[in-house]
């Protein structure tokens, strides 16, 4: 809300690499999992503690892709070589641990990334794709396609994008085998490292100079309806309050203030409902507290 720095994460000294960072959640615990230029890292959401790292994920300082997670289990992989690790998280003792069940070498991936489906995760693997077991690791199956690149998942299709030539493969993501529906390609030139997205039934790609947009709705897709927000009435003019001074500090005070802080980090962090449920204890509990009134200002928000 105001800019402010909330936390400055400790024990980590690692350079950045060009990986982004995403939110898990485990049972009440939150944490941010991000490949570094040194490893996969999980820290603690609410106050930036180190939780685990590992390093086996990792080569040469400049990861490009992002980790993913399901069923309690993260993912990261690197190029240059060196594939990927998972670790298995649990959720005990005030925090969160990792413990690396599997490694592999059969997903060497530079930029392209990689999606999770039905317990197994597709990706770009040298210059084709794989499939491997998200608990163990086994290929299930590895094939050139489109030739090296980058891919999104949806409703059960893998859309495959090669960095070169332009070309667009529409893959099953099923772990029986590699079976490609269709193929076009689109005009450009010299390499492209850009994802490909798919929204409202229309797919995007980006190459050299041109933006393209497909329609990839089936018989069955119906547009989501459209729900415009209801206007708030505003509020009567009320007379300006008269200046109070300000109560002296007390444990309650105290108290708030510190749930006012937590619930704020969990909303930057994109958790709403821990924040809603911190912020509305914080209002029951300490009612007449600066903190009660500027929760109850940030429920109002939410709701």
């Amino acid at each position: 809300m105001t800019g402010a720095p909330g936390w400055t994460s400790t024990g980590l000294a690692d350079k950045a690499g060009h990986s982004s960072a995403i939110v898990v959640e485990m049972g009440p615990a939150a944490l941010i999992v991000q490949i570094t230029g040194r490893a996969m890292v999980g820290l603690d959401a609410p106050t930036g503690r180190m939780l685990w790292r590992n390093e086996r994920a990792v080569d040469r300082g400049i990861p490009c892709c992002t980790p993913v997670h399901a069923d309690g289990y993260c993912f990261g992989a690197t190029g240059y070589g060196k594939g990927g690790a998972c670790v298995k998280l649990s959720a005990g003792g005030g925090g969160v641990t990792a413990r690396q069940v599997w490694d592999t070498k059969d997903m060497i991936c530079h930029h392209g990334g990689y999606v999770v489906h039905d317990g197994h995760i597709y990706g770009n693997h040298l210059g084709g794709w794989s499939c491997l077991e998200l608990t163990t690791g086994r290929k299930k199956w590895y094939s050139r396609g489109v030739g090296k690149g980058s891919l999104c998942y949806a409703d059960g299709m893998l859309y495959t994008f090669g960095e070169s030539r332009g070309r667009m493969g529409l893959v099953r993501a099923t772990p029986s085998g590699f079976e490609q529906t269709g193929e076009f390609s689109v005009a450009g030139s010299g390499p492209s490292w850009a994802h490909p997205v798919v929204t409202g039934g229309r797919l995007y790609l980006r190459y050299h100079d041109k933006l393209y947009c497909f329609d990839v709705r089936g018989p069955n897709y119906r547009e989501a309806p459209v729900v415009k927000p209801v206007p708030r009435p505003r509020p009567a003019t009320r007379p300006a309050p008269v200046p109070r001074p300000p109560p002296p500090p007390s444990d309650a005070a105290s108290d708030a203030a510190a749930k006012l802080k937590v619930a704020r980090v969990y909303l930057n962090a994109g958790l709403k409902d821990k924040a809603k449920a911190i912020l509305t204890d914080l209002v029951k509990r300490h009612p007449d507290t600066d903190a009660a009134k500027e929760a109850q200002a940030e429920l109002d928000r939410l709701d």
